[in-house]
């Protein structure tokens, strides 16, 4: 390395250390962590922001994934709080670790041949397709045959291509259902099939994650968002740079928010459950460091992870009340796969916390110690998508799939699908602040980041409809 080279790079890394000065601030009220808590949550965050994202050693998905931003400081809390605590340490009868019935990931290259994929829903071979499977691949039933709903994901390496197959089967298995009971027919199978491929604007392992609707999983986040890998483990930064993928079987009925886009719950008491997509976060001010309650270096990264990021709820375990919470894994059971090039990681892996390796979960003690961000003003990633349709009629949908009327002020993320070759998307801000808008005959996704005053914003297509202008009011 060049001595200019060298001047670079510890430009870079105190470039990305005073990011994230704030990380482990704690809420009002709340007392700092201390001084060695706050550096080393900076430097796990400096280790992963230099790493290659093309590389599937780095973090997945986009800087401005809800699983990739640390929870800001000053977050608040559920105003019913400490109903949904007491609900989640009373069901605990099996406390929080890792989940040992997780998904297969796989990474598939320019010569990984494909195979024929059966999606079986609503009926069978609803859809066939060609999908690109590594030679040897295993799902997670065979891998496990007490996993009754297993998950696989497949990476595609030079296109960022994401492939999320729910209840997978290969050829020699007998396809799983949802629904119809389809026979063996040779090929692999999957009641559910989705691919999510950058260029198309809809998301991908190296594009924007959870922004985007919708893959296999209830929540319709992405499968792989929130995995704990080997790469986590082997690392020896104090957190694993990303929020956990939570299931839990207290899940409210009917209700979601970001970054989930869709439900999958039982529960129909507000105060002892929550909306799909809610996060947890274990009190910034619990020492992870010293505790007794924990004694490995994979708890403490977990605690600390915690922290930083918090868990995401992704999916429901069991129908309400049911005991137990988990997070996910990569492959947590599948310690003789000769896992080589095609397997996130690469060479052969066994995670410290399988149960011929001792495997802990965390005491019900700690779990006394998380609390709910308040969803309703969790700050994360700020997305607004626009669609322009054929007929030139426009929209704006918020995180939550709704209507964009009335918005906060702040940095957004506007992803723009013009799907119309004669008409563009436009958007005008107060006093002509921003003026933004896709080419004339553009087909496609953009991405504009965009800085939102108080005031009132008008897009439009230019087509003579009624449906092609509205506004919005940001507050």
């Amino acid at each position: 390395m060049t001595r200019s080279e060298a001047c670079a790079r510890r430009l870079v890394l105190l470039l990305i250390a005073s990011g994230v000065l704030a990380i482990g601030a704690t809420h009002a009220g709340a007392t700092m962590p201390s001084a060695r808590t706050q550096t080393l949550l900076r430097g796990a965050d400096v280790g992963n922001a230099i790493a290659s994202h093309a590389s599937p050693d780095a973090r997945w998905y986009s800087a401005t994934s809800a699983f990739n931003q640390p929870i800001p400081p000053g977050t608040p809390y559920r105003p019913n709080d400490a109903s949904l605590i007491s609900a989640f340490v009373n069901v605990a009868g099996r406390p929080l670790g890792p989940s040992l019935a997780s998904s297969a990931v796989y990474f598939a290259d320019a010569d990984t041949p494909t195979v024929t994929m059966h999606e079986n829903h609503p009926v069978c071979s609803a859809r066939i397709l060609q999908v690109p499977i590594p030679r040897g691949a295993k799902t997670p039933s065979e891998l496990n045959p007490r996993h009754l709903e297993p998950t696989m994901a497949v990476m595609q390496r030079r296109t960022g291509i994401e492939w999320n197959f729910y209840k997978v089967t290969t050829p020699s298995e007998t396809p799983l259902s949802s629904g119809p009971r389809c026979p063996k027919n040779g090929d692999w199978n999957a009641t559910v099939v989705g691919k999510f491929d950058p260029a198309s604007g809809a998301g991908g392992w190296r594009g924007l994650a959870n922004e985007i609707c919708c893959s296999a999983s209830a929540s319709r986040i992405y499968s792989a968002a929130g995995f704990v890998r080997p790469r986590d483990l082997r690392s020896k930064a104090p957190t694993w740079g990303h929020a956990l993928s939570m299931t839990y079987g207290g899940i409210l009925r009917g209700s979601f928010v970001y970054p989930a886009k869709s439900y999958a719950g039982f529960c129909t008491d507000a105060n002892s459950c929550v909306p799909t997509g809610a996060r947890f976060q274990l009190d910034p001010r619990f020492d992870c460091a010293h505790t007794r309650l924990l004694v490995h270096r994979w708890e403490r990264q977990a605690c600390r992870t915690m922290q930083v990021y918090g868990m995401i709820v992704k999916d429901s375990m069991c129908v309400w009340p049911c005991r137990g919470i988990g997070y996910d894994t990569v492959n947590s059971y599948s310690v003789r796969l000769p896992l080589g090039r095609h397997v996130d990681g690469g060479g052969s892996y066994r995670f410290p916390f399988d149960s011929a390796s001792g495997y802990r979960e965390m005491a019900v003690e700690i779990l006394r110690h998380f609390h709910v961000i308040d969803w309703t003003k969790w700050t994360g990633a700020r997305v607004l998508v626009a669609t322009v349709e054929r007929s030139g009629s426009v929209s704006i949908r918020n995180a939550h799939d709704g209507s964009a009327v009335r918005i906060t002020a702040g940095t957004y993320t506007i992803i723009v699908r013009d799907r119309s070759r004669a008409h563009r998307f436009r958007l005008v801000g107060p006093g002509r602040t921003v003026r933004r808008a896709t080419g004339a005959r553009y087909l496609g996704t953009v991405r504009w980041h965009v800085k939102l005053v108080r005031g009132t914003y008008v897009y439009s297509s230019g087509a003579r409809s009624a449906a092609s202008r509205a506004m919005f009011i940001v507050m």
